[in-house]
């Protein structure tokens, strides 16, 4: 089993959030593949210190996600997901536009802001403007959702030793 953690950056740096991702995806006790989806990527994916704890980066690097649509993304996403129990993102403008297309996709339920992780099932989740908290079990073939980042630690900076896959998909919103 194995978890996908969608991996946020502005074309130059690496979302520093990443970093809470990835230590929400190591309570889930898998292994962790970060996806990387961009256009000129190569300073980043050398410039990788925020990404201790992943086992594989699969870069997708084109021209024509250099604006980072969801539309597009998304179905890059989802051609992946199928290969994973989770598929996480950061609560974020970025995720939560991405997010559920990709669960649309895939015909799971989202699964949003989590603020804590229970077993690979069960989560903690706010609800009623914040007021309250949700315990969640879903039984989806694979779980897709936004964490809450401010909820969990950072992990460690460290260097970077990744086995790193080079994508070619692409898939363009006509």
């Amino acid at each position: 089993m194995t978890v996908l953690v969608v991996i946020e950056h502005d074309g130059t740096e690496i979302k520093p959030s990443v970093r809470n991702l990835i230590s929400a995806a190591q309570q889930l006790g898998h292994d962790i593949h970060g996806i990387m989806i961009g256009f000129n990527l190569s300073s980043l994916v050398e410039n990788n210190h925020l990404l201790a704890g992943i086992d594989r980066l699969i870069v997708n690097d084109h021209s024509v996600y250099e604006a980072q649509l969801a539309e597009n993304i998304s179905q890059v996403i989802a051609q992946y997901a199928p290969n994973y129990t989770h598929v996480l993102f950061a609560s974020s403008t970025y995720g939560k536009d991405t997010m559920p297309r990709v669960a649309a996709l895939l015909d799971v339920e989202p699964l949003s802001d989590v603020t804590n992780i229970i077993d690979e099932n069960t989560f903690i989740r706010p609800i009623y403007a914040g007021n309250a908290n949700a315990v969640v079990h879903s039984s989806a073939k694979i779980q897709v959702m936004t964490i809450r980042t401010s909820a969990f630690s950072l992990t460690k900076e460290s260097e970077f030793a990744v086995e790193i896959e080079n994508s070619q998909v692409i898939i363009t919103a006509d």
